[in-house]
C-alpha cells in the first residue's frame, strides 16, 4: 500500500505507476482516470464522505473551547494556521474554500503553513509549528481522549462535499485488488468508516 496526497498519487498513476486500486480523497481524480481510459468505469464507487475540522493540540488555551470554528478563525488569535495544499489535497481545497467563504483568505494568507496532505498538517499542529490546522475528523477521532485537544466541526455549507471515490486501475486483474474493492463496499466496512469519523452515506 502506498499512502500520499491524492494529487501526487494521481500524477504517479498518470505516469504509469503499477497500482491496481486507487482510493482518492476526492471524486474528481478517479473520474478523470476513467475518462482517460486508465481505470475501469464500472468500478468507480464512493467509499467515504470526509468531514473537515479545525484542530488545536492539547496545550491550546482553554478560552477557545466554547467558540465555533468561524469564531476562532475570525478572532485570529494565532500565529500560524496549517492547511493541506489545495492543488494536491481535497481537504486542503476544502480548507481554502472555508477561508474564502468566511472572506478570511486574504487576511490570513500570511499566516498559512501549507502541507502536502492532511497528515502533514496534523504533524505541523502536533509539533507546534502551527497553532491550529484543518484536518479530517477521522484523524481526531483516532486520538486518545487526553490528547485530542480542541477541535471544531466546520459547517458543511462552507465548502464543497468531500466525496471520496475509489476505482480499479487499468485492466487490473489482481484478485487481491478486486476482493478489497468489493470488501470496501460491504455494510460492515461502511459502518466502520462512519465510526472512524466520516459522514454517513445517506446524509
Amino acid at each position: 500500500m502506498i499512502a500520499g496526497s491524492s494529487g501526487k498519487l494521481y500524477a504517479q498513476i498518470v505516469r504509469g505507476a503499477p497500482f491496481d486500486l486507487f482510493l482518492s480523497a476526492d471524486s474528481i481524480k478517479p473520474k478523470a482516470l476513467t475518462t482517460a481510459g486508465r481505470a475501469q468505469h464500472d468500478s468507480l464507487i464512493t467509499y467515504a464522505f470526509g468531514e473537515l475540522v479545525l484542530w488545536a493540540n492539547a496545550e491550546t488555551t482553554a478560552e477557545w473551547k466554547d467558540q465555533s470554528a468561524p469564531d476562532v478563525l475570525r478572532q485570529s488569535q494565532f500565529k500560524r494556521v496549517a492547511i493541506a495544499n489545495p492543488a494536491l489535497a481535497p481537504y486542503g481545497l476544502a480548507a481554502q474554500q472555508v477561508l474564502q467563504s468566511l472572506t478570511l483568505y486574504s487576511e490570513l494568507r500570511t499566516k498559512l503553513i501549507v502541507g502536502e496532505n492532511v497528515s502533514q498538517v496534523f504533524h505541523f499542529v502536533h509539533s507546534k509549528n502551527a497553532d491550529i490546522g484543518f484536518v479530517s475528523k477521522s484523524q481526531i477521532d483516532s486520538l486518545p481522549q487526553n490528547y485530542a485537544g480542541l477541535s471544531w466541526p466546520i459547517p458543511p455549507d462552507l465548502h464543497s462535499t468531500i466525496r471520496q471515490d475509489m476505482v480499479l486501475l487499468g485492466q487490473a486483474t489482481s484478485d487481491a485488488a478486486v476482493a478489497l474493492h468489493r470488501y470496501l463496499q460491504t455494510q460492515e466496512i461502511r459502518t466502520l468508516i462512519v465510526q472512524s469519523g466520516y459522514r454517513r452515506f445517506d446524509s
